[in-house]
């Protein structure tokens, strides 16, 4: 039994630096090295502010791909192999995976994320942690909860309904939970219905109601009082420093604010992740393998959207156009905090090159989607106009997608979509490859004879990419989100991005594949889609119950002539349901993998929990009583098998939310009115936060307002220069007042007094505003 006096376990609660804990060697408390990591480590090798420069390491696809393999044990063997990177570093904690809701595509850190649906992305991300953590490495299952944008990301309020909140924005957190049991969750940065999520105790306790029994640690800066948090729930604030965090919770406690076993049980917590994570021997890994690894993972997980006319598998003997940047530089990492500065990295044109395949290469457009080069597409005209098939390599360039801001269109570069225009007109041969970090417009669906969608695919994106080209192997990936045919077509469109402080969840449920489905709105791809080079066959559906389980079991036949993976996915809908529902939602999936010409039954075994909604008259999970249609299929508009069940259970279900609340605009977007959504809430709307007085969460653009404001606005404008990130502006603009505490001299004390006078312009508080900020120089 480790005996720490109070002023110990206040330390506990906050971090050391950046990314270690405080540690007590002589109470056998050693440290706890954290690092970012959802797609490959980003140890950084230097000291700053921002995303600094990180250590080589392994990229790996990101989780926008991998979710598209539908693979438990893929994720699962990703999850070994970060662990063993980890431990070859002397990491403790690894920051991820990421589970939230994708509820727009214009969310800047979708890449970061598995899903649009709430199954998908907890059973992977149960994987995923388990392979972690059987590693003997912590995971971080993030950002808790309702963090589905990056605009004003410290500062906005997420207002989300009852039902909404449990159905999709927190279920994904609630499996994986329940199936891996994380050593370490992470509340996000922003507030949720009114409250910030690292002082949030109705959130924090619904975590520990699942089974959590890990720690909670704070994104980094997203603790906006830190005795309201400890107060509440959470057990580390991230990052650290000299920010007098443990003198405040002392202080707390004497005053009664607190109590003492407040601070004991969250020294428990931390304990207990200490011992888990720091009981390892380090291990040296091979890279070669963990590099072949992030190929097989590309090669499992990537799309393919279009194969018109069977143009692809590509023959040795076509002769080839290999046009487009991306083909020798390719994007296929992410951008902010997961971005990965990797040992190795290939390309498509590489990967041809060492194969010692024909090809001509035009780059027929520019590296950064600015402005249209009219000699680079004539002369990548004038190339495809005499070889059999062209291969187009698209991107979504950095800049334009990142941690830290949201994308503003949908839309690839002007350039890249002209360059194809014009190639369409002197050869229809053409194959278009994606790279990107979240869905984009394809106005050139239609006249192209192929698409292969590698979204990020990691370092070695260009073997991957070259083998499902070539048919070495056969492409089985899964759209794990829907492809939009227009941004205004999405259902989170007019709400989205309206305001800094708020952020209004009108759509309900109904966001993602179950809007497009159940309103009947085209998309470009459906929820599902992927293309094989072969073919399978849907049979024989059973479905039976007894009474608190559905056993479901379909016939899978591979009727093609070469062996593939299929995925298998079981969706239930109800044919007259009371309630307002989705038409169909995603309960299970399988993916498995058969030679030519055989078979295989696939086999359900499905909680009744599984098909229920969440009732807001009872605050609980119910299945309502009556027909439920179980459909199989390869994706959302091909499912080819269905089979009812009747199930006993509420026969009065309640729920806030109706489908006649969405409605239609002209232009295709959808709206719901004002006293429509105060029913869905329960409430009147929360009115939107005002400028004044100022707070901790008042954003650097707003400090003009009061003098001191203008000059901490100079001093922090002066400051962000040597952050190392993309949309500086954005995200300066938008970061709270108690950003400042990422700089150096800055404490709590300091921050709150600034605060305080801005507000009053007391003489008495700026003299205590002084004396704060001389005693933290002198004390660092």
């Amino acid at each position: 039994m480790i005996s720490l006096s109070d002023k110990q376990k206040a330390l506990l609660f906050q971090g050391r630096d950046k990314w270690r804990m405080n540690s007590f060697p002589d109470k056998g408390i050693p440290e706890v090295l954290m690092s970012d990591g959802p797609n490959g480590l980003r140890i950084e090798a230097e000291k700053g502010l921002g995303f600094s420069p990180s250590k080589p390491a392994v990229a790996f696809p990101t989780e926008s791909l991998m979710a598209c393999s539908f693979d438990r044990e893929l994720l699962y063997s990703y999850g070994k192999i970060l662990a063993e990177e980890c431990r070859e570093n002397h990491i403790n904690v690894l920051l991820g995976p990421g589970v939230c809701h994708k509820r727009s595509p214009l969310c800047g850190r979708n890449f970061e994320y598995f899903s649009e649906d709430p199954v998908l992305a907890g059973e992977l991300a149960a994987s995923y942690i388990n392979g972690v953590q059987d590693g003997g490495v912590a995971a971080s299952l993030k950002h808790f909860a309702g963090n589905s944008r990056e605009k004003g990301r410290q500062i906005e309020d997420s207002i989300i309904d009852e039902r909404t909140l449990q159905e999709i924005y927190l279920k994904q957190f609630r499996i994986a939970v329940r199936k891996s049991h994380p050593w370490t969750i992470m509340p996000a940065y922003n507030l949720l219905n009114g409250v910030h999520c690292t002082e949030n105790r109705k959130l924090l306790d619904e975590g520990r109601s699942w089974g959590f029994d890990g720690a909670y640690i704070s994104d980094w800066g997203a603790v906006y009082n830190p005795v309201e948090s400890i107060k509440n729930g959470l057990n580390v604030e991230m990052p650290g420093g000299d920010l007098h965090t443990d003198e405040k919770i002392l202080k707390a406690q004497e005053n009664g604010e607190i109590s003492e076993n407040c601070l004991s049980e969250s020294t428990d917590h931390i304990l207990k992740l200490i011992e888990r994570c720091t009981n390892n021997d380090n291990c040296k890994y091979d890279r070669s393998t963990h590099l072949q690894f992030a190929r097989k993972a590309a090669e499992d997980s990537a799309v393919l959207l279009r194969n018109e006319n069977a143009i692809l598998p590509l023959h040795n003997e076509d002769s080839i156009a290999l046009i487009g940047y991306a083909a020798r530089k390719p994007r296929y990492t992410g951008s902010g905090s997961s971005h990965v500065n990797s040992y190795a990295e290939d390309s498509l044109f590489s990967a041809m090159k060492k194969r010692r395949i024909a090809f001509a290469f035009e780059q027929g457009c520019s590296s950064n989607g600015m402005g249209i080069n009219e000699r680079r597409i004539k002369r990548a005209v004038s190339l495809a106009a005499i070889k059999d098939k062209v291969i187009v390599c698209c991107a979504l360039p950095e800049g334009l997608e990142s941690e830290g801001y949201d994308r503003t269109a949908l839309d690839l570069p002007a350039d890249q979509l002209r360059m194809i225009e014009e190639i369409e007109k002197v050869n229809q041969n053409i194959v278009v490859i994606i790279q990107s970090g979240a869905p984009v417009l394809l106005p050139f669906r239609d006249k192209v004879k192929g698409i292969l969608l590698m979204y990020l695919g990691g370092c070695q994106s260009g073997k991957a990419c070259l083998s499902l080209l070539y048919g070495d192997v056969n492409p089985s990936g899964k759209l794990a989100e829907t492809w939009p045919k227009s941004l205004e077509s999405t259902p989170s469109y007019k709400y989205f991005d309206n305001d800094m402080h708020q952020v209004q969840y009108r759509e309900g449920i109904f966001t993602g594949y179950r809007y497009y489905d159940t309103f009947h709105i085209q998309t470009s791809f459906v929820f599902g889609s992927g293309l094989s080079y072969t073919s399978f066959l849907y049979r024989n559906m059973s479905v039976s119950t007894d009474g608190n389980t559905i056993h479901v079991s379909v016939v899978i036949e591979n009727t093609g002539s070469r062996k593939g993976k299929e995925t298998v996915m079981l969706f239930a809908g109800m044919t007259n349901s009371r309630i307002a529902r989705a038409d169909h939602e995603l309960i299970d999936f399988e993916k498995i993998e058969l030679d030519a010409g055989k078979n295989r039954t696939a086999e359900f075994t499905v909680p009744m929990e599984k098909l229920a909604y969440y009732d807001t008259n009872m605050h609980a999970w119910s299945v309502e009583e009556g027909e439920y249609i179980l459909s199989s299929g390869s994706a959302l508009d091909h499912l080819y098998c269905n089979a009812s069940v009747c199930l006993k259970g509420n026969s009065q279900p309640y729920t806030a939310l109706q489908k006649e609340y969405l409605h239609h605009a002209e232009d295709g977007s959808m709206y719901v009115s004002d006293d429509d959504y105060a029913c869905m809430l329960g409430h009147a709307i929360p009115e939107k936060k005002k400028m004044l007085p100022m707070t901790q969460d008042t954003a650097i653009s707003e400090l003009s307002e009061k003098k001191l404001g203008s000059v901490i606005n100079l001093i922090v404008r002066a400051v962000i220069h040597h952050m190392h990130i993309d949309g500086t502006d954005v995200n300066l603009n938008e970061m709270p007042i108690r950003s400042i505490l990422w700089l150096d001299h800055m404490n709590w004390d300091v921050s709150e007094l600034a605060v305080s006078y801005m507000n009053k312009h007391s003489g008495d508080t700026l003299k205590k505003l002084i004396r704060a900020y001389k005693k933290a120089c002198r004390s660092k």
